[in-house]
């Protein structure tokens, strides 16, 4: 039988482990308990759309839900590594555009 897995997104690098953080990996179980008591993981649930802009970027940066994603500012937005004033701005075009 094979051993159970768990999808985790990492937050950060586990000491001694081939885990890095901005990644999605599938875990064993009983190390994925111990890397989300420890903080250096949580369970991966990114649902964000494939044609976003930016997408990877707002995943390395742990937004991976388009709810999470709808409560940030622009500003907000800005902030994170990668994204800057264009991207995020067509972050924000992006689901203006859908709402019409």
């Amino acid at each position: 039988m094979a051993e159970k897995r768990e999808r985790l997104f990492f937050l950060q690098r586990p000491p001694g482990s081939g885990y890095f953080a901005g990644h999605t990996e599938d875990v064993p179980k009983g190390l994925a308990k111990n890397y989300k008591n420890l903080g250096y993981a949580r369970p991966a649930t990114p649902v964000l759309p494939d044609d976003l802009p930016g997408r990877d970027e707002l995943i390395a940066a742990g937004v991976e839900s388009v709810d999470e994603l709808k409560d940030m500012s622009k500003k907000e937005l800005e902030a994170l590594d990668g994204i800057g004033k264009a991207k995020a701005g067509k972050i924000v075009d992006y689901f203006t555009e859908d709402a019409e």
